[in-house]
């Protein structure tokens, strides 16, 4: 994600996959442990959502209402 935005810093990207537009956005909104915890789990990941989700509730409920139920057009 470093690289990512480092290469946008320096125009060096011409157009951004919207997939990856999207990860830098989850990123620069601090929701980016929230996406992958609740949109790409695997069974690893899943067995840390109780934890995290006591520890940042507030971003799980700002990922889920801004991403999932209310999504940006």
């Amino acid at each position: 994600m470093n690289q990512v935005k480092a290469e946008m810093k320096k125009n060096q990207i011409e157009q951004m996959d919207p997939a990856l537009a999207a990860l830098v956005k989850l990123s620069d909104e601090g929701l980016l442990e929230s996406y992958v915890l609740i949109s790409r789990a695997d069974k690893g990941v899943s067995l840390d959502h109780p934890a995290y989700r006591d520890a940042h509730r507030e971003k799980v409920r700002q990922y889920i209402t801004e991403w999932i139920i209310h999504p940006s057009q």
